[in-house]
């Protein structure tokens, strides 16, 4: 399936096909970049494949990198690209598209990055500095923070020190009790990844799977999705029982370049952002936890970043 937006894919998500039961008005959104600055959108496809549309569209020195939610008619949080004046910046806002009202987020520590709402709506988590380097004052703020939107304060979660050992890839624990991440460190042999849980009380950081790559929550917490070496993966993490759901070998040479993994809320299936080297497109695959009939859901040129289920 090609990618093309029509003049009626632009509208607002008020028709009919999006707006129906759950079971089948679940969406997938995801950012969406070309080969040129400022060609970044934001996107929904249903998770069906159908009714593809763009929700925020690339404008003149602004575009949108990243969006979290858990609802088109709750507010996003979205990271975007904006140029300002010789000199550009990635910057957070909440948007809501009901109100059609930006509300930036001023906080330093909580901009920079793509940020992940909390399952209550209060609090953003976002990482500093990730990406290494940079001035000094930067650099020490470098780590895992968490905005409270409320009070409109930040908090330093944990503290990273790139490119040496950092964190990237946020996502909540349905409680809202633990933030999963992965951690990497940086040796000898090269980059390590591995996945930790931070607990909100205790401080602390578990791991939960070493080696491993992208992952997700399923809706109750019970278990975690992921990406291994082997393939997609299902982690319980009471037991550490791993189950191999799709092996590499089944989804045709495709490759993960930073796509987004996410784990349907009703329909019992996973979602992932695959990339195909032949054509050079990006690639929206859906696997049902049985692992049988993955499907090519959607594919277009450029690179897929973000996927996540959300309802319309």
């Amino acid at each position: 399936m090609t990618r093309c937006l029509s003049l009626v894919a632009l509208l607002v998500l008020t028709s009919p096909a999006l707006t129906n039961d759950k079971q089948s008005g679940e969406l997938l959104m995801f950012a969406s970049s070309g080969s040129r600055p400022f060609s970044d959108a934001i996107e929904v496809i249903g998770a069906d494949g159908e009714h593809h549309q763009a929700i925020l569209m690339p404008e003149r020195g602004r575009s949108y990198l990243f969006a979290s939610g858990k609802s088109l008619h709750a507010p996003l949080v979205v990271l975007v690209h904006e140029a300002q004046g010789d000199s550009t910046s990635d910057r957070l806002y909440l948007y809501d598209r009901v109100t059609t009202h930006w509300s930036p987020i001023d906080d330093e520590g909580a901009g920079g990055s793509a940020g992940v709402v909390s399952p209550d709506g209060r609090s953003i988590v976002s990482i500093r500095g990730a990406a290494g380097g940079g001035a000094k004052a930067t650099a020490s703020r470098a780590g895992v923070w968490l905005f409270d939107l409320q009070n409109k304060t930040s908090t330093a979660l944990i503290a990273d020190s790139p490119p040496v050992h950092w964190h990237t890839s946020p996502a909540w624990r349905p409680n809202g009790k633990q933030i999963g991440l992965l951690d990497l460190r940086r040796g000898e042999r090269g980059l390590a990844l591995q996945l930790v849980m931070f607990d909100m009380d205790s401080k602390r950081e578990e791991v939960i799977l070493s080696p491993a790559g992208a992952f997700c929550f399923s809706p109750d917490g019970a278990q975690v999705g992921s990406l291994t070496a082997e393939g997609v993966e299902v982690l319980n993490i009471a037991s550490r029982e791993r189950k191999l759901i799709v092996p590499w070998s089944q989804l045709h040479e495709r490759i993960y370049n930073g796509g987004g993994i996410t784990w349907s809320r009703y329909g019992g299936k996973l979602a992932i952002g695959l990339f195909e080297k032949k054509s050079q497109t990006s690639e929206i695959w859906t696997i049902p936890l049985d692992g049988r009939a993955a499907k090519d859901l959607y594919s277009a040129p450029g690179r897929i970043r973000g996927l996540s289920f959300i309802d319309p």
